[in-house]
Formats: structure tokens, C-alpha cells, sequence
């Protein structure tokens, strides 16, 4: 119950810290006063300007990302969940580090461990096997299909090379047949008869 009563506090909490630094939406999209800096320095300066001054506006865009994420792919929240869930266990059951056997378990370890099984497992309740490669994603395809594009192009390219040069060497032996047979044939000129 005590939990349920911070809600708002939490919420006012934020809406003063974050919120409270809310700049206009005219101003945060104001592309007139994009312009290309200088060098790197001068963008590594504005980046940090940037992201200080509109740093409400970002906790705005990026919530917004993430309830989209979640209202549109709900099976994310049991993801979600079962990673909350592991850092809550670890921190409630495993504070100091646990010796088993000869090994020494620490929260790090425990950390890394619910770190690979929800990579493996988060995949799972997505509904899909996230490590599994014969899954492949938009990416992964289209560089598969892009590999295999390539290799039909160089075996045209080759197959051109070789029409090539059988053109060439049958255009050769064409010009050097005649010099070695001779015709045996003789073609006799044709009278012409006038009146």
C-alpha cells in the first residue's frame, strides 16, 4: 500500500525535475537554426548544449517510444518483467557474494548471468529465439540476398569474359584459315554479253 501511495509523489517528482524543463515544441523543432559546425569540436560542444537544454524534451520523445513499444508489442512487458523481477531477486537474495563450492558467486556474476538468459529467454517470451540464426532478421536477409546478387553478377561478368574471348579466338582462327587451306574450288568470272 505504502508502494501506491509514492505514485504520485514520484510523478510530481518528475514533472518538477524533468517536466519543468519542457522547452516549446517550436523551439525544439526549429529547423532554421540548423547549421553545420565548423569542426568536430564546435558539433562535440553543440551535441552537449543540446541534449542539456532540451533534455526534458527527450525524456518526452523517449517515453513516448517506449509505451509504443510496449502497447504494441505486449509480450515485451513479460521481457520486462521476468528482467526486473531477476534484479529485484538479486538484490534481495544475493547482496553480499555467496560462496558455492570452491567459487565465489557476486552480484556481477549474477548480473552477467540474468543478462545472457535474458537475451536467450527475452527472445522466447518476444516469441521468437533471439540468438537463433536461422531466424534472421530484415538486415541479416538482405545481406544474404545482396551476397547472392553479387555472385550472379561475377559469374555473368565471367561468363562475358569467356564469350569474349571464344569470339576473339573464333574471329583469329577465321582470319588465319584462309591463309593455310587454300581453295581448291575455282571461280570462273562469269561472261558478260552485251547488244
Amino acid at each position: 500500500m505504502d508502494l501506491v501511495a509514492r505514485v504520485p509523489a514520484f510523478f510530481q517528482s518528475v514533472k518538477e525535475t524533468r517536466l519543468s524543463g519542457l522547452r516549446p515544441v517550436t523551439e525544439f523543432f526549429d529547423h532554421h537554426r540548423l547549421s553545420r559546425p565548423a569542426d568536430l569540436n564546435t558539433a562535440t560542444s553543440r551535441i552537449s548544449y543540446n541534449t542539456r537544454y532540451f533534455s526534458g524534451n527527450y525524456a518526452v520523445v523517449i517515453g513516448a517510444l517506449a509505451v509504443y513499444a510496449l502497447l504494441t508489442n505486449l509480450l515485451l512487458i513479460f521481457a520486462l518483467l521476468f528482467l526486473v523481477g531477476g534484479f529485484a531477486a538479486i538484490n534481495k537474495f544475493a547482496p553480499e557474494p555467496l560462496q558455492v563450492g570452491d567459487h565465489v558467486v557476486t552480484q556481477k556474476g549474477l548480473y552477467t548471468a540474468l543478462f545472457v538468459i535474458e537475451l536467450k529467454k527475452g527472445g522466447i517470451f518476444l516469441g521468437r529465439d533471439a540468438v537463433d540464426e536461422t531466424e534472421a532478421g530484415a538486415d541479416e536477409d538482405d545481406f544474404h540476398t545482396l551476397k547472392r546478387r553479387r555472385k550472379v553478377v561475377e559469374e555473368e561478368e565471367r561468363n562475358h569474359e569467356r564469350v569474349k574471348k571464344l569470339v576473339t579466338a573464333t574471329e583469329q582462327i577465321q582470319q588465319k584459315v584462309p591463309t593455310l587451306v587454300k581453295p581448291t574450288v575455282s571461280v570462273k568470272k562469269a561472261k558478260v554479253v552485251k547488244f
